[in-house]
């Protein structure tokens, strides 16, 4: 299929009913002289796009051949996805639940292959005043500072505040560490009149919550 036709085949069919090389080839169309030959090394390396897309800058850099143009496309795809992502979440405009949260939270994270913290502030209302990215770290841990996240939570005036990070070794289980974290923000925030509502871990597209899962009696 000649360069010129991609785009056509593409706009022609349902995007679900075109294999993974059919879609990666249109993509790199545009800064690859040979997308197909392209396509097909990338996905015999990462198994399919959702593998791809997800890997880190340095992996694709380090173990493809692929062009500026081309790494800066596929990663600019993940990019926009998780923006998009965040703009629908944000016409929900009050939050007053651990679904509600995660909901909102869950983009913010989307395709991170390393542990990322952030805080959602709130108002009285439920209305998100700010979400700020205050840690990140490895696929192993990451560095929070209570004192920080009380710094931001004074700075927008808020009522309540959220905590949330990533687990992308895929383990849910709250460590002791983020059970202390919690309990830790918790009692600073306790006398300031500012309430932890919830702290929410993320995994493969999974939400849980400590409140809910009642790991720790410290949220109110």
């Amino acid at each position: 299929m000649k360069r010129s036709k991609y785009s056509q085949h593409f706009l022609r069919h349902q995007a679900d009913t075109l294999s993974d090389r059919e879609l990666l080839t249109t993509l790199l169309q545009y800064c690859d002289s040979a997308p197909e030959e392209t396509a097909e090394k990338l996905l015999n390396r990462y198994g399919n796009l959702a593998n791809l897309l997800e890997a880190k800058t340095s992996d694709l850099r380090a173990y493809t051949s692929l062009n500026e143009e081309s790494l800066a496309l596929l990663c600019l795809v993940t990019e926009l996805r998780r923006k998009y992502l965040m703009i629908r979440c944000r016409t929900e405009r009050f939050l007053r639940d651990s679904n509600a949260y995660a909901q909102y939270l869950m983009p913010y994270f989307s395709g991170e292959n390393e542990e990322m913290v952030y805080l959602l502030c709130l108002d009285e209302e439920g209305k998100p005043l700010s979400c700020e990215r205050v840690a990140q770290g490895t696929v192993d841990s990451a560095n929070i500072s209570p004192r920080l996240l009380v710094r931001i939570a004074l700075q927008c005036g808020a009522y309540a505040v959220v905590l949330a990070h990533n687990h992308p070794s895929g383990f849910f289980t709250p460590s002791n560490a983020d059970i202390s974290v919690s309990q830790r923000l918790a009692e600073l925030l306790r006398p300031l009149d500012i309430r932890m509502l919830d702290h929410i871990i993320f995994s493969n597209d999974i939400a849980l919550s400590l409140r809910d899962s009642h790991y720790c009696d410290c949220f109110f």
